[in-house]
């Protein structure tokens, strides 16, 4: 029971697991807001009372 048993097992399990994630989340969050409000209230009021009272 010559057991030339040669397992030879070259297992060469070679991961080259490059897991290269070049993740380049490059968020250019340029958020302009110009925000130009112009409120011209002219609240102009011309109260002319004019009473003659004329009693003769």
């Amino acid at each position: 029971n010559i057991w030339n048993l040669v397992n030879i097992q070259n297992l060469a399990n070679i991961q080259n697991l490059a897991n290269i994630q070049n993740l380049a989340n490059i968020q250019n969050l340029v958020i302009i807001q110009n925000l130009v409000i112009i409120q011209n209230l002219v609240n102009i009021q011309n109260f002319v009372i004019i009473q003659n009272f004329v009693i003769m």
